[in-house]
């Protein structure tokens, strides 16, 4: 028993064209989408409002209705898979990821091959060839590991740790040790500047 003004769950419009495409501008108004995500969050909708006794060939109607949205959200420019896999890119890669990790965090996100490919040579293009290791040097400032680190720097247990978070992050072991050993920042720049010579 629910008491008065306690809302327990929320009633269900129902399903229309109009408020799948109402739905969709709610949605873009708030995040940036591929075309592929914002189909699923539709999908999504679709699903919570039919619930789980809703019969396959409505569901696949409405499934074609949201494709329709969302293709039309293309049409009008208010999705841009290349431009949303560009600015995502640069996005993941100040938070110091490495390229390969970027490429399948894109495409998780429904960004079709040739778009990633475009949003990754872009983004080499802008940061130069070092740029996996100007991810790995962003990624131990912000975890504080090597030369960033306020522990022993000679600990071995703080060492393998370190190395199991890089490669967990996905980059490779050569960069990580080159980061962790490396006596101060002033170095790791020195090697940033070396690698972009």
């Amino acid at each position: 028993m629910s008491l008065p003004g306690n809302r327990t769950s929320r009633r269900q419009r129902p399903l229309t064209q109009d408020g799948l495409r109402q739905a969709a501008y709610r949605y873009l108004q708030r995040f940036a989408a591929t075309e592929a995500s914002l189909v699923r969050v539709l999908d999504a909708k679709i699903k919570r409002a039919l619930g789980p006794d809703a019969e396959r060939e409505e569901f696949a109607r409405w499934q074609a209705a949201a494709r329709e949205v969302a293709r039309s959200c293309v049409e009008l420019g208010l999705v841009d898979d290349r431009s949303y896999a560009r600015a995502r890119a640069r996005r993941l890669h100040l938070q110091g990821k490495p390229l390969q990790r970027i490429g399948g965090m894109l495409a998780e996100k429904g960004v079709a091959p040739e778009d990633v490919e475009d949003a990754i040579g872009a983004l080499a293009e802008e940061c130069g060839p070092a740029l996996d290791l100007r991810a790995a040097i962003a990624y131990a400032r912000r975890r504080r590991l090597g030369p960033f680190s306020r522990n022993a720097r000679n600990d071995p247990d703080a060492r393998r740790k370190a190395l199991g978070a890089f490669a967990r992050a996905g980059f490779a072991y050569h960069l990580a040790v080159r980061v962790l050993d490396a006596p101060d920042e002033e170095s790791l720049d020195a090697f940033l500047d070396e690698a972009e010579e």
